[in-house]
């Protein structure tokens, strides 16, 4: 055994592709799609040893998808069964859904004190329609913002140390889900100075907004632009879906190429299913030409876009759902 694979696919890989390295985490191979067959010191398409997933790390490629599409692409057709120990690879996933950490729970994010910060309770309350749910459970939220960095000894640069006063009175922030950033929402709607972004750290891959579904076992996700988007159709449930989905992920722009590679890793969901709440501005053609242009990220087919007939998006209420199939 190699990881979650039978020594026959290291086999296979030396007879296919030639140079094969094992390291802790990954094996590492030419890439079928950018290197082979090139003779090179290093190459770039890693295979995780214990996710069924590859991703090619060289610039001008980032191929990325499931053994299945690897596979597929070496051989001609799918041959993975004879190579996964699937027995291996459950027990492994059932242990890390079971461990699974959040950044917030490293990050210390301050007591929201609703009565102190009025004003943003209102706001939240309002955005999320005076829906029944205690602010407290959103998840990442930020009311006072001056605390939060103190209190994490985060570096501010001068221009936020200028912003900061604006910033703790009045904006609402939502930490992204694996640390990367902030995302600050400004509560007055008619100011010219809707958002803020704040770095935290450099992560891997695109950092993104979540909130966990009701089926940790599923492949379907959830995905939008605003995080108030999904917030309410999380718990609205317009689309009728929310008793089978694993996550609900926001970007903070239609980015939804990187964004579904982001999750495919972070996440590790290895065939999924993506459910599009869209803005009304953006084209069904664009989702289509993601399909047409990135094929390895629809592995499971059957992904839906939906769009508000009555609003520009799903935070308008009320919802009057349009769907489409991909």
């Amino acid at each position: 055994m190699v990881g979650i694979y039978d020594d026959t696919f290291i086999e296979f890989l030396k007879k296919n592709l030639g140079d094969v390295r094992i390291t802790t985490k990954n094996i590492v191979v030419p890439c079928i799609h950018c290197e082979f067959p090139k003779k090179k010191e290093h190459y770039h398409l890693h295979i995780g040893l214990e996710e069924p997933i590859y991703h090619c790390f060289h610039g001008s490629c980032e191929k990325s998808g499931t053994i299945r599409k690897l596979i597929h692409a070496i051989h001609g057709y799918d041959i993975s069964d004879r190579f996964v120990d699937k027995k291996h690879f459950e027990g492994l996933k059932e242990k890390k859904l079971e461990k699974l950490e959040k950044i917030y729970d490293t990050f210390h994010l301050p007591p929201l004190e609703c009565d102190r910060f009025h004003a943003k309770t209102m706001y939240m309350k309002k955005r999320i329609k005076f829906l029944n749910l205690p602010l407290e459970r959103i998840e990442g939220m930020i009311f006072d913002i001056d605390t939060f960095f103190s209190s994490n000894k985060i570096w501010v640069t001068d221009k936020l140390a200028k912003l900061l006063p604006f910033l703790q009175k009045n904006f609402v922030g939502f930490l992204m889900t694996n640390g990367g950033y902030v995302m600050f929402r400004n509560i007055d709607k008619n100011s010219g100075f809707r958002y803020y972004k704040y770095e935290l750290q450099n992560t891997p891959f695109l950092d993104y907004y979540s909130i966990p579904g009701q089926n940790k076992k599923s492949n379907k996700i959830v995905l939008a632009e605003g995080v108030f988007d999904i917030l309410t159709e999380r718990y609205f449930d317009h689309v009728n879906v929310v008793n089978d989905v694993r996550l609900y992920a926001s970007v903070g722009s239609a980015s939804y190429t990187n964004l579904m590679k982001s999750l495919i890793f972070h996440e590790k969901v290895f065939t999924p299913r993506w459910i599009f709440l869209s803005d009304r501005g953006i084209h069904l053609n664009y989702y289509k030409k993601i399909k047409r242009t990135n094929p390895y990220l629809f592995v499971d087919g059957g992904s839906e876009v939906y769009y508000n007939k009555n609003g520009k998006d799903f935070n308008v209420t009320p919802v009057i759902v349009e769907k489409f199939t991909l």
